[in-house]
């Protein structure tokens, strides 16, 4: 452009132009609002004598940043949050998953387990950001069979590392580390699991490694997966919300499983028939303590006419349950535990059992039971939600307090089902129309996730006025309405909350 001229009509304040002081003078003047040219202030610009520089080209836009090499190495990578399931997976604690993230909300030594075997080496990543800490965030891993954790926080927020190593925790093994997660701040934990080291690195900075020069790794049973070579997460006095959790495999492939139950093995099945009845129910526990390290392989039964015919184990710590199959005549099968984790029953079916008891477990589905010879069940407790499946079980008696569903027309085709709850049938299934569920029961704090600060005096829930306590219902309810009857006593406050979000 040559022709400035048409530019004295405009008020312009700021103008970016090919012009010079001394020929463009007459022009620069007679724009009485203008303050700078080429960004130079205008008084400036008329002192100069040298042609200015043009105008620079305006900024190019930038290009996509490309992800970091972390980010992209991790593209192909195991999503592992669509695997866990909280109320089949959960060990101990409160776990929950929302909108994609697993949540765990504080207590003691919480664990997860994931349904997934990794290969001989591996990567394990998470996403993390705690809240309200005291104490460690873990990973639980699993390296040539032996199962061991990775924590951050450890011991009130003190340490990090590897445990157990020699037998000895993060506070007095050499992995010891001193990095601690802040509250507030997300975090991206990855350990290395390799033939020759486990490494652990926080936001690609190494804070702590294991090699076998340092002594050998070890499961530590106050804290661990209770499946064998599964993978998981733990958490200790911390609100923590996990928004990856994901696996890389390095050397071999992994296995995703679907069911916490093992395939059933024959050979088993014919070698505990190949002995006597008195030897079988141990044969039997000591299975299961292979499939459930942390079974303590306490069990009680009964033999009569030469065998097997009842045996109650609890199964706080029990997932896989099929060696039960083994005792061929049982008729009678105990497998409640308070906190337990057993959830699925599914090696039962076929059995020809007449009395069953899985009271306060985390069975939800009934398949199997369809078509045996059941006289009694006890299912008190369990996120039960559809009873259609006993349609076809001769029931007399039927124990169903506290499960996930207030629908119970599907019993109304159990035309031997004498008691319902302590209830004739019939009068049950008339007051049933009523919808609401009974969480409480008068007689047990199994409704309530922890119990601490409650207790029960007449059939009445009491909360221990000296402590600030609530009550968490073990089971999870959507679309519902919560009624409470209460009577308060010098009242300082009371609160109800409903969770909606991870927070509550």
């Amino acid at each position: 452009m040559s022709d400035f001229s048409p530019l004295r009509r405009l008020p312009l304040q700021s103008l970016p132009a090919d012009l010079e002081p001394k020929k463009h003078r007459d022009l620069i003047l007679s724009i009485k609002s203008l303050e700078s040219i080429n960004q130079i202030p205008t008084a400036d610009f008329l002192k100069s004598t040298e042609k200015p520089a043009p105008p620079a080209d305006p900024k190019p836009v930038a290009a996509p940043v490309p992800p970091p090499p972390a980010a992209g190495a991790w593209k192909n990578a195991i999503d592992l949050i669509p695997l866990i399931d909280p109320v089949r997976d959960a060990i101990k604690g409160v776990w929950t998953k929302h909108n994609g993230r697993i949540i765990s909300e504080f207590g003691g030594n919480s664990a997860l387990r994931i349904l997934y075997e990794p290969p001989p080496e591996y990567d394990f990543r998470v996403v993390f950001t705690r809240a309200g800490s005291q104490c460690s965030t873990a990973q639980f891993l699993v390296r040539e069979g032996r199962r061991f954790f990775f924590e951050m926080g450890g011991y009130e927020n003190t340490t990090s590392g590897f445990s157990l190593v020699n037998g000895k925790g993060t506070k007095e093994n050499p992995t010891r580390g001193t990095f601690v997660p802040k509250d507030g701040v997300k975090y991206v934990c990855v350990i290395e699991v390799r033939r020759n080291r486990v490494t652990a690195l926080v936001d690609d900075k190494k804070i702590s490694e294991w090699v076998p020069t340092m002594g050998e790794i070890t499961t530590d049973d106050n804290w661990c997966v209770d499946v064998p070579n599964l993978i998981g997460l733990g958490n200790c006095e911390a609100l923590t919300t996990f928004e990856a959790v994901q696996v890389r495999e390095v050397t071999g492939k992994g296995r995703i499983r679907s069911t916490l139950a093992t395939p059933i093995d024959p050979a088993f099945i014919r070698a505990v028939a190949a002995v006597i009845p008195e030897e079988q129910p141990q044969k039997v526990a000591d299975k299961l303590r292979e499939l459930n390290p942390g079974y303590d392989l306490d069990f009680t039964h009964r033999i009569e006419g030469n065998q097997v015919v009842e045996f109650k184990v609890s199964t706080q710590r029990i997932a896989d349950v099929w060696p039960v199959r083994a005792l061929h005549a049982l008729r009678k099968l105990d497998l409640e535990g308070e906190g337990s984790v057993l959830a699925d029953i599914s090696c039962l079916r076929g059995l020809r059992l007449q009395e069953l008891a899985i009271s306060n477990t985390r069975v939800a589905d009934l398949a199997a039971l369809q078509g045996m010879p059941l006289q009694r069940l006890q299912i008190s407790g369990t996120p039960v939600r559809d009873l259609v499946p006993l349609k076809t079980v001769p029931l007399q008696h039927l124990e169903c307090e506290r499960i996930a569903t207030s629908d119970y027309s599907a019993l109304k085709a159990v035309r031997s089902l004498k008691t319902i709850n302590g209830q004739l049938a019939a009068d049950f299934l008339k007051s049933s129309k009523e919808i609401w569920t009974a969480l409480f029961d008068g007689k047990s704090l199994d409704f309530l996730r922890q119990a601490n600060g409650w207790k029960i005096e007449k059939g009445v829930l009491v909360n221990n006025p000296e402590n600030l306590d609530a009550g968490q219902t073990a089971l999870d309810f959507e679309n519902a309405e919560f009624r409470i009857r209460f009577k308060v006593k010098e009242l300082h406050s009371l609160f109800f909350p409903a969770r909606q979000t991870n927070r509550g």
